[in-house]
C-alpha cells in the first residue's frame, strides 16, 4: 500500500494494484488504511473514511433483503466484536453518487505479539452484476408467472388457475417473497408451496395458501406455473393475532423481570427502555417527577446507533410549564396517543424550534405518551416513538404501553419506598451507635460496624465507650436477638441502661445485673441479648480493665510480644433468667496490649472453607502485634469479610482498646 497515515507494516505494496478492495482497521473500528479499489468501491477517500460522519459524504448499507443494515450488523463490527472471521457477506451501499453497489466482504480479525485483538482486515468484492442479474430474473419469472395465472374464487373458496393481473394484486411487502419463491422453484425441483397475500378487488388483504408446479418448454426453460391456491384469511389473521399475543405476553414477562431485578430505579427504567426498543418503539424515554416540581430525564433509548448524537440532545428534559407533551401527560395523568405525527403536532410537543428540528431531522411520525401512575400519585410518564418503523401505532400498542407503564410506575414507587425505609432504617441504626469514640488519655480506641443484609432492615450488634466516672471509663459490646424494629427497641434499652447503670454500680458484673432486670421488666417474651461490659482505669503504666460477660463472645488480650488469650468467664444471657451467672474478671494492660472485643458475626462467619473460628480470629490478632487500634480493627474487618467473599450473613461488630507502644 502506499504511505499513508500510520501504515501497517508488512503489507506489500502490491496489495494497492489488486481489484478487490481491502481495508485496515485498529480495534477502535478506525480505519488505518485502504487500497485504491477500496476507496473507488466505497466513494470515500481514506481521510473520509477516517472522518465519518463529519466532512465525508453520508452512505447506508443494506442487507440482500433491502431492509438497512445496521453499522452493528456489519462484518467488520461483528469481527472486531467476536475476534472471529466473518465470510461471504453481502452488502449493498448506496455512494455519494446515488447509485447502489453490491459488496461481498469478508473481516479478518488480526493480533499483536501478545495475542492481544489489534485490529481487523476486510475486503470488498464489487458483485453487483451478480446480484441485479439475480433479481432480473426473479422479476421475470414472477412476471411470467403472473401473467398466466386467472384465479378465481370457486364455489368451495379455492382459487382457479389462469390470473391476469396478478402481479397488481400481490400486497406489495410479499412482492419479494413470491418471487423468489417461484425463482428457487424454478432453479430446483420444479414444485413450490407458499402462503402470501394479495389486495382483493375492494383493496382488502386477504392470505392465500398455494402450491403449483413449473411448466417447462422443450428446451427446459420455465414458461409457466400451474396450481390451486385457497382462501386462509381467517385462519391466518387468527394465527397473526395469536403470535402477536404471545410476543406482547413474552414482552411484558421480559419487562416484569427487569422491574424486579433491582430496586436501583433509574438503573432499571434505563434497561426497560432499551427493552422496549425495537420491540414497542424506535425511541422510548422515561421522565420522572421530581419532589420540588422538575422534571428529569432518566433514559433515552433508540434502535439506530448512528443517533447516538441526536440522543444526547433530546436527554434535554422538558420544561415542567410546557402546555403539551410529557408535562401535560403528568399534570394531567392522562395518556396522549398520537398515531399519525405531522408538523403542528411536532410543534406542540416542543418549546423550542431546535427540539421540532430535531424531531423531523428523526422523522417521527407516530407517538404515545403513558403517564406513570402508582398508589394514586403520577411519578412521571414513559414515552415511545416511531421513527424508522413504516408502521403507526394502534390501539393495541396503546394499551401494551399503558400495561408497561403501570408496571414500570410500581416498580418507581416501590425502589422509592424502600429507599426510604432504607434511609429511616440507617438513621436509625446509626442513633443506637455512639456518633464518634471519645478521645480517653493515654489509650487507643476504634471500631468497625457492618450490617448484614441490604441496608433496610435494622441490626442487632452494638458499642459503645463512655466516660463513667472521673478518669474511668466503660467499654461496651453487645448482640440483640433479631433485626428490626423490636431489635432497635431493645438496643436502646441496652445502651440507656447500660449508660445509668455505670453510673450508679462500679462492678461490671451489677452493671449487667440492673441491665438484666430492665430487659425482664420490659414484658416482652423472648427478647434477650448478649453483651460484655469493662471497666477501664488508665494509670501510668497503662491500663486496668475488669470485665464481665453476659453470655458474649469473651475479648482476646494481645500482648505486645504478639501472645493472645481469651480474659473473663462466660456468663449467662441478659434476659433470659431472674439471677443470671455474671463474673468480674481483671487484667492489666502495659505499653503495646491491645483488647479485642468483637460480636459473634466475626467467629460465626462461614465461607467455602466453613466456619471463620476463634482460632482463625487468635492467629490474625497475634500475627498484628505492634499494629495501632484503628489499623488492627481495620484488619480483622478486611479479613471476615474477604473469608466471605463480602456477603455477611449476620451483623459485625469490632472494638479495639490498645496501650501505645512506651516509645510512641
Amino acid at each position: 500500500m502506499r504511505e499513508r497515515g500510520r501504515g501497517v507494516p508488512g503489507v506489500a505494496d502490491l496489495v494497492d494494484a489488486l481489484p478487490i478492495g481491502i481495508v485496515v482497521q485498529d480495534v477502535e473500528g478506525r480505519p488505518l488504511e485502504a487500497n485504491r479499489a477500496a476507496e473507488a468501491l466505497l466513494g470515500l477517500s481514506l481521510a473520509d473514511m477516517q472522518d465519518l460522519p463529519g466532512r465525508a459524504p453520508q452512505w447506508r448499507a443494506w442487507r440482500r433483503d433491502g431492509t438497512p443494515m445496521r453499522l452493528s450488523e456489519q462484518a467488520s463490527v461483528v469481527a472486531l466484536r467476536s475476534g472471529e472471521a466473518q465470510r461471504d457477506t453481502v452488502m449493498g451501499l448506496d455512494g455519494p453518487d446515488g447509485r447502489r453497489r453490491w459488496l461481498q466482504t469478508e473481516s479478518v480479525p488480526f493480533f499483536g505479539d501478545g495475542g492481544e485483538l489489534a485490529g481487523v482486515i476486510t475486503s470488498f468484492v464489487d458483485v453487483t452484476s451478480r446480484v441485479e442479474g439475480e433479481d432480473r430474473l426473479q422479476l421475470a419469472l414472477a412476471a411470467a408467472h403472473m401473467a398466466t395465472w386467472d384465479w378465481h374464487v370457486t364455489g368451495d373458496g379455492t382459487f382457479g388457475c389462469a390470473y391476469d393481473d396478478f402481479l397488481a394484486l400481490v400486497h406489495p411487502d410479499d412482492r419479494e417473497f413470491v418471487a423468489r419463491s417461484i425463482a428457487e422453484a424454478a432453479a430446483g425441483k420444479g414444485e413450490y408451496e407458499l402462503d402470501f397475500r394479495i389486495l382483493d378487488a375492494h383493496g382488502d388483504v386477504r392470505w392465500i395458501t398455494g402450491a403449483g408446479r413449473v411448466i417447462r418448454s422443450s428446451g427446459g426453460e420455465p414458461i409457466r406455473f400451474v396450481g390451486l391456491g385457497a382462501d386462509i384469511t381467517d385462519r391466518k389473521v387468527a394465527e397473526l393475532e395469536r403470535e402477536a399475543t404471545e410476543r406482547r405476553l413474552s414482552f411484558l414477562a421480559q419487562a416484569t423481570s427487569v422491574l424486579a431485578s433491582s430496586l436501583d430505579y433509574e438503573a432499571t427504567l434505563s434497561r426497560l427502555a432499551h427493552l422496549a426498543v425495537p420491540f414497542l418503539a424506535d425511541w422510548c424515554g422515561v421522565d420522572v417527577l421530581e419532589d420540588e416540581g422538575s422534571i428529569r430525564r432518566v433514559a433515552v433509548a433508540y434502535a439506530d446507533p448512528d443517533q447516538a448524537e441526536v440522543a444526547q440532545r433530546l436527554a434535554t428534559p422538558p420544561d415542567p410549564h410546557w402546555r403539551s407533551g410529557v408535562p401535560e401527560v403528568i399534570r394531567s395523568g392522562k395518556s396522549v396517543v398520537m398515531p399519525d405525527l405531522d408538523h403542528a403536532d411536532l410543534g406542540a410537543l416542543a418549546r423550542d424550534q431546535g427540539r421540532v428540528d430535531v424531531y423531523g431531522e428523526l422523522g417521527l411520525h407516530s407517538m404515545l405518551i403513558m403517564p406513570l401512575i402508582a398508589r394514586g400519585r403520577t411519578l412521571g410518564a414513559i414515552w415511545f416513538a416511531l421513527a424508522e418503523s413504516p408502521r403507526s401505532y394502534d390501539r393495541v400498542d396503546a394499551d401494551l404501553a399503558q400495561e408497561l407503564a403501570r408496571r414500570a410506575a410500581l416498580a418507581v414507587d416501590n425502589a422509592r419506598l424502600y429507599r426510604e425505609r432504607t434511609r429511616v432504617a440507617r438513621t436509625l441504626q446509626a442513633s443506637l451507635l455512639p456518633p464518634h469514640l471519645p478521645d480517653i488519655p493515654g489509650l487507643e480506641v476504634a471500631a468497625r460496624y457492618r450490617a448484614a443484609g441490604e441496608g433496610n432492615d435494622i441490626g442487632g450488634d452494638f458499642y459503645d465507650v463512655f466516660e463513667a466516672a472521673a478518669n474511668s471509663w466503660a467499654v461496651v459490646i453487645g448482640d440483640v436477638c433479631g433485626k428490626g424494629t423490636e431489635a432497635a427497641a431493645l438496643t436502646g434499652l441496652a445502651r440507656h441502661t447500660l449508660r445509668a447503670a455505670a453510673m450508679q454500680e462500679r462492678d461490671p458484673s451489677r452493671v449487667l445485673q440492673l441491665l438484666n432486670e430492665a430487659v425482664l421488666r420490659s414484658g416482652e417474651d423472648e427478647r434477650f441479648c448478649t453483651a460484655a461490659f469493662g471497666r477501664l482505669d488508665p494509670s501510668a503504666r497503662g491500663a486496668r480493665l475488669t470485665l464481665a460477660s453476659g453470655g458474649h463472645p469473651l475479648p482476646l488480650v494481645l500482648r505486645a510480644d504478639g501472645s493472645v488469650r481469651t480474659v473473663g468467664r462466660p456468663g449467662t444471657l441478659i434476659g433470659a433468667l431472674p439471677y443470671p451467672r455474671l463474673v468480674d474478671r481483671t487484667v492489666d494492660l502495659g505499653p503495646g496490649d491491645a483488647v479485642v472485643f468483637c460480636t459473634d458475626g466475626v467467629m460465626d462467619a462461614t465461607g467455602p472453607d466453613g466456619f471463620y473460628g476463634l482460632e482463625r480470629l487468635k492467629s490474625l490478632v497475634a500475627a498484628s502485634a505492634g499494629l495501632d487500634a484503628d489499623a488492627l480493627a481495620e484488619r480483622i474487618e478486611r479479613d471476615v469479610l474477604d473469608f466471605q467473599h463480602d456477603r455477611l450473613r449476620d451483623d459485625l461488630a469490632i472494638l479495639v482498646v490498645r496501650v501505645p507502644d512506651a516509645a510512641a
